[in-house]
């Protein structure tokens, strides 16, 4: 692993060699692929936990109303 950083994917642009660049880029973009995942996951979780008490409220007020 000779390119470890942003400019070593630039000097493997310009040199023209792909050792080193697309396993960075993999890692970059599995890395960034699982961190949004990770967010769905958590932001989806907490939509859904938070509509079941707001609506499990609003039926239980609805309810009693009958």
């Amino acid at each position: 692993m000779k390119y470890l950083s942003w400019g070593g994917v630039g000097n493997t642009l310009q040199n023209g060699s792909s050792e080193g660049f697309s396993f960075e880029f993999f890692l970059i973009g599995l890395g960034g692929a699982f961190c949004m995942v990770i967010g769905y996951v958590i932001f989806v979780l907490l939509l859904n936990y938070v509509c079941s008490k707001i609506f499990s409220q609003r039926i239980k007020d609805w309810w009693q109303k009958i």
